[in-house]
């Protein structure tokens, strides 16, 4: 008789593990209709302010081969409550002019911190804030066919980072300009972990709170049946 044996080396599973609370402000105004030259222009302010956003609870822990683990590690609570902007912000106007219409928004993304998974738990990263800017145009050829192009990220606005201290060891890490036996420092062997060996330092955490890494072009053509 031949017997074997099947050790599973990866499984995920759902748990309700812990509360989480969230409060803040939302804002939101706007004026239209307002006569300038030929045509009418519209400006509206929008945003939001996050006052708070945590876990209530301790993160539970599994146990796997007698050893205890956190059910989430500290990049998936950074996904959780530090990865957004603590504060957004959309400034817009809007002016149509007979068949033309113009739309310029321009989004301010707050200030985030990350904590990556390969990285000294010493240290964070810290998104630093932006405004970027998204410009569209329209034309009613007719009352069926509308031709609309956008531009998102006109100005090409990348995410920079910088490393932040979490304690006193992590601050003794951006400090030392010493060279490790690999030829960098111990700050440039961290920023290797999350940056593609700093090819693509925009790259960390992969920018997304931004609407995408680079200038989008789009040229569309609606018609109504």
């Amino acid at each position: 008789m031949l017997s074997t044996q099947t050790k599973l080396g990866k499984n995920q599973f759902f748990i309700n593990g812990f509360d989480t609370t969230t409060s803040g402000i939302d804002f939101v105004s706007g004026i239209s209709n307002i006569e300038l030259g030929a045509g009418k222009l519209a400006l509206n302010l929008s945003g939001n302010y996050t006052i708070e956003n945590k876990n209530t609870e301790d993160v539970p822990t599994i146990i796997v081969e007698g050893a205890e683990y956190d059910v989430l590690d500290r990049s998936n609570l950074a996904l959780m409550f530090t990865s957004r902007p603590k504060t957004k912000w959309i400034l817009g106007a809007n002016y149509d002019l007979d068949k033309f219409g113009v739309s310029l928004n321009n989004t301010y993304f707050g200030k985030t911190t990350f904590k990556q998974k390969f990285m000294s738990e010493n240290l964070r990263t810290e998104f630093i804030p932006k405004v970027i800017t998204d410009l569209a145009i329209n034309f009613n050829a007719t009352d069926k066919l509308t031709i609309a192009f956008n531009v998102n990220n006109l100005f090409n606005i990348l995410p920079e980072w910088e490393f932040k201290a979490e304690n006193i060891a992590g601050q003794a890490i951006i400090d030392d300009t010493r060279l490790t036996s690999s030829g960098l420092t111990q700050l440039q062997n961290e920023s290797n972990a999350i940056t593609f060996n700093q090819r693509y330092s925009q790259m960390t955490y992969d920018g997304s709170h931004f609407s995408q890494l680079g200038t989008m072009f789009n040229l569309s053509l609606n018609y109504k049946f």
